[in-house]
């Protein structure tokens, strides 16, 4: 190694340079040991301060399963029902739902109604623009006229993307409660 080096002092750099690389890759190790160490510590520690305790057999014995549903006594709440009704259907009962038998008697003092909403999809209607250029005279300039209710480069109109992103933020929500 000496008659590699060009001088006495050059080798003596080299030597002090490899004691001081390999004290420090002690060193590194040392401290990843201690890291490591650490790491296990504060998992221990989060693992009692945050961690949820493990359920004992006891605990599941005693408890009865919690009832669904609204608790005795409480009110419901409900939509007000719409005053104005579009149509109204009366359903006769024709055929039994559990037997399949059409010998049916009406029950002459029993009747029940039910009010249901719903939204009827407005029809798809088509617009066709035919936009004619025209030329300004002031700026020197080709344009071509936008319509009211036009979307430029788009083939959905306004409302049918109102529609869209309706049906997309019930959707979310929808899969969020379900989540």
């Amino acid at each position: 190694m000496i008659g590699a080096c060009r001088n006495l002092k050059s080798c003596i750099n080299i030597a002090t340079l490899k004691k001081e690389l390999e004290l420090k890759e002690k060193h590194i190790l040392e401290l990843e040991a201690q890291n490591s160490l650490l790491k296990i510590e504060i998992a221990q520690i989060r693992a009692k301060l945050f961690g949820r305790k493990p359920k004992t057999k006891k605990d599941s014995q005693n408890k009865l399963p919690k009832k669904k549903g609204a608790p005795k006594g409480h009110h419901g709440w409900f939509r007000t029902p719409p005053k104005n009704i579009d149509r109204e259907i009366e359903l006769y009962p024709e055929k039994c739902p559990i037997c399949g038998s059409s010998n049916i008697k009406e029950c002459k003092n029993k009747i029940e109604s039910h009010i249901q909403e719903d939204i009827i999809v407005p029809k798809v209607e088509v617009t066709k623009y035919i936009r004619h250029y025209g030329y300004c005279k002031n700026c020197h300039r080709l344009f071509a006229p936008k319509g009211d209710d036009e979307i430029l480069k788009s083939y959905i109109g306004p409302n049918a993307k109102a529609f869209l992103n309706l049906f997309k933020i019930q959707n979310k929500t929808i899969r969020q409660r379900h989540s």
